[in-house]
């Protein structure tokens, strides 16, 4: 078993680059949001951070993919988290509205091509943790900063994450369908 990754040797400044502007993106959210009151809604946008730098070239990586997922994600947080809101809302409520919330999201974002994996969690995190306009406003001035970020260094980021044999196991599958 292999424990250190191949590339890594070859490519350790690349390594390290893109783990410290994924550190440094982190760090600048962790100063601008509250982590004890956004701690849903930071840990969301960790997992984009550690896509768009550690697989800068997957799917989900796409700036289409994180503004798209992320806009259904806001949009049905925010709706759901009027609804927990109404009068006569309890707890089982609340759960089954954030379950229903995650689900919708995963509709919206899979039958407009924009799927990303954390958005579905940022429209849990605004259900269950306090939040204002402007912490909207961060959210996407970060998801926009992201974005331009991997447009921007798109021929120069490397996928640090490789799954070996996936491509050759994927396409052998393909063929035979």
């Amino acid at each position: 078993m292999i424990f250190w990754d191949p590339k890594l040797q070859k490519n350790l400044k690349q390594y390290l680059i893109q783990c410290l502007l994924a550190t440094g993106s982190v760090f600048v959210l962790f100063l601008i949001l509250d982590l004890n009151q956004h701690s849903a809604i930071l840990s969301t946008l960790g997992a984009t951070i550690f896509v768009v730098f550690s697989l800068p070239h997957s799917y989900s990586s796409q700036p289409r993919r994180i503004l798209g997922g992320y806009f259904w994600g806001t949009v049905i947080g925010i709706l759901a988290h009027y609804l927990v809101l109404l009068p006569g809302a309890f707890s089982f409520s609340a759960i089954l509205i954030g379950a229903l919330a995650a689900g919708v999201t995963l509709f919206f974002m899979a039958a407009t091509n924009a799927e990303h994996p954390p958005a579905a969690g940022l429209a849990v995190g605004l259900i269950f943790n306090p939040w204002r306009l402007e912490t909207l406003l961060v959210i996407w001035g970060a998801i926009i900063y992201l974005s331009i970020m991997r447009y921007l260094l798109r021929h120069w980021l490397i996928d640090l994450t490789e799954f070996p044999g996936f491509k050759k196991k994927f396409y052998k599958q393909k063929k035979r369908l």
